[in-house]
């Protein structure tokens, strides 16, 4: 039975650890050691799983795509609930690293981290139930699939989350911008993806959609959380019991 405060962690906290097990890389690195310096220093911290699997058909050479799950069953019997899972192009691969790139795969392991952690206090405060899901009514099957995914209220609760942060590494804390790019149309602009454009192009651009309604109120909500880096302040739910 492991013990830890899951309310301590913070966005830049987790960045931290991620720049500090790549801090004496050279700027090339093979992808098993780029693997093993990044999850030990991770595991050193923060009470994860981690794996790895090789997407060659997903990703190009060099690549690192980062995904994350929240164990229910885990979590339940006491166990470590969060598991992280590093994607790689190939196991013969080697990632080039840079500031801003190790910067970057920072963010995305805290972001994900963040988002299962938000899973995780949902879950425990409604005593491990699941809930209903969300039935969409699209037409075509990929987009049904996605919007049944998206939209359940607790994925929205945990996006909502990461799409304030990726906005404030875009905008800054400036809620008027964040807030502003929200409610524009993006249908016709050529950027780089993110988890609101993700959730509006699922839900085909439809501001109106009850989905995206929810999930504004929900980023509005959590864009006072910018300056912490985190989702919560306390939390009963995360934090051990002394």
């Amino acid at each position: 039975m492991y013990k830890f405060d899951w309310v301590e962690l913070t966005r830049n906290g987790i960045i931290g650890i991620v720049q500090q097990s790549l801090s004496v890389s050279p700027s090339l690195l093979p992808v098993m050691d780029f693997h093993k310096r990044v999850i030990d220093c991770l595991k050193k911290h923060i009470p994860i799983r981690v794996s790895k699997k090789f997407v060659p058909n997903a990703l190009k050479a060099g690549q690192v795509a980062i995904s994350g799950y929240y164990h229910l069953d885990h979590d339940a019997a006491g166990n470590k609930p969060i598991e992280l899972i590093f994607f790689y192009h190939g196991r013969d691969d080697h990632i080039k690293l840079n500031r801003k790139r190790i910067n970057n795969i920072g963010a995305l392991a805290a972001d994900t981290i963040l988002h299962e952690i938000i899973h995780m206090s949902q879950f425990r405060k409604k005593n491990f139930l699941v809930c209903s899901e969300y039935r969409s009514c699209a037409r075509r099957v990929k987009t049904r699939e996605a919007q049944e995914y998206l939209g359940k209220f607790d994925e929205i609760d945990a996006y909502a989350f990461n799409i304030v942060d990726e906005l404030a590494d875009r905008f800054g804390p400036d809620r008027t911008k964040i807030v502003a790019y929200i409610n524009s149309d993006q249908r016709y602009r050529r950027q780089r993806n993110n988890s609101w454009l993700i959730y509006i192009r699922a839900f085909e651009h439809d501001h109106t959609h009850p989905v995206i309604r929810r999930l504004k109120k929900r980023v509005v909500k959590y864009l006072d959380r910018i300056h912490a880096g985190r989702p919560y302040d306390v939390n009963p739910w995360l934090t051990p019991p002394k």
